[in-house]
């Protein structure tokens, strides 16, 4: 069994399987490569002078991966609550099962109301921390309609992650790394 399952391939579902697996939480990302992120050229991702979309997903999966989350390419079909824990299946007829969730499809909506999230007019009610009506359920990037802007779907996914590691922990998280060698 997972501790967290991510499901999403763009900025918001990496960056939150990042933050998770570098935190020690045995992390499944879920995607597709069909993220909206090809289509993209960034002048504005802090830090970057400017990259391509897909560089910067291929970059991502790497830094994911070497902190131990396990990227999977297949699509979500299914998702439902089974006591404490959510199963997610996949068209090929594999289950995951996992203790929290974090879904960043960008505009599919689908698993989210599998789950039965609640929403206030057309928009996903989440909290500041991606915290959906569903407990241990997290949303993050363009499915909370949010600004459709590579980095604030990358802080959107570090916040649920920040919030469901804390929530798991017992105690305020916080990412702060040093170069080696540094006290």
């Amino acid at each position: 069994m997972a501790v967290v399952v991510v499901i999403g391939g763009g900025p918001a579902g990496y960056c939150a399987a990042l933050f998770t697996a570098k935190a020690g939480l045995g992390t499944v990302l879920f995607e597709t490569n069909e993220t909206k992120m090809h289509n993209a050229y960034l002048y504005n991702y802090l830090g970057i002078p400017e990259i391509g979309g897909t560089e910067l997903m291929k970059i991502a999966r790497r830094q994911v991966e070497k902190f131990g989350a396990n990227v999977r390419m297949e699509k979500i079909t299914k998702i439902s609550r089974q006591g404490q824990s959510f199963i997610i299946e996949t068209a090929s007829g594999t289950r995951e099962e996992a203790k929290y969730v974090v879904i960043a499809t960008g505009l599919n909506e689908d698993l989210l109301k599998q789950l039965g999230v609640g929403y206030e007019g057309d928009a996903l009610k989440v909290d500041r921390h991606g915290q959906t009506t569903v407990e241990n359920v997290y949303a993050g990037g363009w499915v909370t309609r949010s600004k459709s802007q590579a980095i604030i779907s990358a802080g959107d996914g570090a916040a649920a992650a920040i919030h469901l590691i804390a929530k798991e922990t017992g105690k305020p998280y916080k990412d702060f790394d040093v170069p080696p060698g540094t006290k």
